[in-house]
């Protein structure tokens, strides 16, 4: 899990706490189609998206070791700048949903908007059912998963986007 504090001086303090969802047993082939594939990229150049240093690390550190080459931004609007310099060699974007400035809905949008084609895979604590309804909405949403991300699905789902572009 993680837990996430924010605090400003006058406006008070906001503590959110992230638990990992439970996993019902299943007849294991989700599990299955995960810990079969274990693929490494060949280079690829894969855009995070993440405002938690710690998260962004970790998830860079994963992708890295899979032989993904990394551009990393902060929150949507840099994720925006990013593309405007590197768009046609970005090859996929992983972005976490809730960020400042920009967070997954108004970056979606405005990658419509300027016909970039990347797929996008969100990482994410927990979002409503509606939300993930409303998101998928715009085409370019491959996957969700759930934070802490597994190795095993990251690689998987991670090689499943960039082999249907």
């Amino acid at each position: 899990g993680e837990v996430d504090i924010a605090s400003r001086a006058g406006e008070g303090t906001a503590v959110s706490l992230y638990f990992p969802a439970l996993v019902e047993k299943d007849d294991g082939a989700a599990a299955e189609a995960f810990s079969d594939v274990l693929s490494a990229g060949a280079g690829q150049r894969i855009l995070v998206v993440e405002d938690n240093a710690q998260t962004r690390a970790a998830l860079v550190a994963a992708l890295t070791s899979l032989d993904y080459v990394i551009v990393e931004a902060g929150h949507g609007g840099e994720a925006l700048e990013v593309l405007a310099e590197q768009g046609d060699d970005i090859d996929l974007i992983i972005s976490d949903a809730i960020m400042p400035v920009m967070g997954i809905g108004r970056l979606l949008e405005a990658l419509v908007a300027h016909g970039y084609t990347q797929s996008v895979i969100v990482v994410s604590g927990y979002l409503e059912p509606e939300e993930k309804a409303q998101l998928s909405q715009g085409g370019q949403l491959f996957a969700w998963l759930t934070k802490p991300v597994r190795l095993q699905e990251l690689a998987a789902v991670t090689a499943l986007a960039l082999s249907a572009r």
